[in-house]
């Protein structure tokens, strides 16, 4: 494995490390299985694990880290699917002790036990985080026009799209597509998504958006709204837009080839309106305001877990004008999502020279130390781990 460190006026740093994909795959497996939840219950984290991947991925640049605060990260496929706020820097300390045993043990953690996480030496205590998909793309990034000196809306958002599911899985992972024709009818089987309603009247309160105005749920989450809304050039002025809805992935390419966000379905499909904003749609979205693209309810991994099923909707909305997008790595919880989200946007409004990515930490960081009584699991990663950043995650400028 290869790691290179760059910084601003120092000479780059190489290091060759030994260990095998497989291996390194294996570990980065390990650490998502210990964070999805079994039977409803949240699993022990594996700490052991996860500070094996900080002694490969971290500690072999640390000396060369000083006064460094945030990290920009291009992952492989394999370490794109790895939370990196969520690795352990010290395995050392009560806390860790008893929480690697609870993990050898296999034993679901207790209330009590949830709070010991916030004592954990997290790398999200030390770093903020952004992820970019490959090195060349911060420079791209950056020479994007940006609008100046227009009006702006704080936000527009879509979610809770009317589906016939009755479950409660928040996003899953980004479906395979078979097809338009038939992915129609399995689309209008998934589950319903009303915790994102919660979550997006948080975070338009958050940012001091008129929800009324701000948010097209329900039968107003369609293809229709979102193109008429960017033809007429609302979108545009956007600060922050959000999808909290699921998504896809091109599987078995019979009608549909790209990865699309899905929407309302129509009742009967047209060239206008199939109830998904595919790629195509997203290129032509008008973000040149946009600060923030969320897109939250939708697990960016792919089947797999390899979190390459997320590249093709990135780009599409780096294409469209938005430099930053906040993406989720697993099927969120509700409670957590809208707190989380209501601290990150709490600060985004509150301080605009904030870096996004800090913004992001910090809100990480509250949501642990919120960590209390019935939302004892806000302590556990799941929780708090669950969005990263990618793309600019600096401070906002126009």
């Amino acid at each position: 494995m290869l790691i290179w460190l760059l910084r601003p006026g120092k000479e780059p740093v190489y290091k060759d490390v030994e260990i095998k994909k497989e291996e390194l795959t294996g570990l980065v497996r390990q650490v998502r299985t210990s964070l999805q939840p079994e039977s409803g219950q949240l699993q022990p984290f594996d700490v052991a694990s996860s500070h094996q991947l900080v002694k490969l991925l971290i500690e072999p640049v640390r000396e060369h880290l000083t006064d460094v605060k945030h990290l920009i990260i291009v992952p492989d496929e394999v370490l794109l699917a790895l939370p990196f706020g969520a690795l352990v820097t010290r395995a050392e300390g009560e806390a860790y002790r008893t929480l690697a045993n609870l993990h050898a043990q296999k034993m679901n953690p207790s209330p009590i036990e949830l709070s010991e996480y916030v004592k954990l030496s997290w790398v999200a205590k030390e770093y903020a985080i952004t992820v970019l998909p490959s090195a060349t793309s911060l420079r791209a990034l950056r020479q994007i026009p940006r609008s100046k000196g227009e009006e702006v809306e704080l936000m527009i958002a879509f979610g809770d799209p009317v589906l016939q599911g009755k479950g409660a899985v928040r996003g899953g992972t980004m479906l395979a597509a078979r097809g338009t024709a038939v992915a129609l009818d399995e689309i209008r089987k998934m589950d319903r998504l009303p915790g994102t309603r919660d979550e997006l009247i948080a975070v338009a309160k958050a940012l001091g958006a008129d929800p009324r105005r701000s948010l097209h749920l329900d039968k107003e989450a369609t293809k229709p709204m979102v193109l008429n809304l960017n033809t007429t050039g609302r979108l545009g002025k956007a600060q922050v837009v959000s999808f909290a809805t699921h998504g896809l992935i091109a599987g078995e390419v019979k009608g549909l080839k790209e990865p699309a966000l899905v929407l309302t379905p129509p009742e009967k499909p047209s060239e206008q309106d199939d109830g998904l904003l595919g790629l195509e749609d997203i290129l032509g979205l008008k973000l040149n305001s946009a600060d923030w693209v969320i897109l939250s309810a939708c697990n960016t991994a792919a089947p797999g877990g390899s979190g390459e099923g997320l590249s093709g909707l990135v780009r599409a909305f780096f294409f469209a004008g938005s430099p930053s997008l906040l993406v989720s790595h697993w099927s969120v919880d509700d409670g957590a999502t809208q707190a989380l989200m209501t601290e990150v946007f709490r600060r985004y409004a509150k301080d605009k020279s904030m870096p996004r990515a800090e913004a992001l930490r910090q809100g990480m960081l509250a949501l642990m130390a919120s960590a209390k009584g019935n939302n004892a699991y806000f302590a556990h990663p799941f929780s708090w781990a669950s969005f990263f950043l990618v793309g600019e995650g600096t401070a906002i400028t126009k």
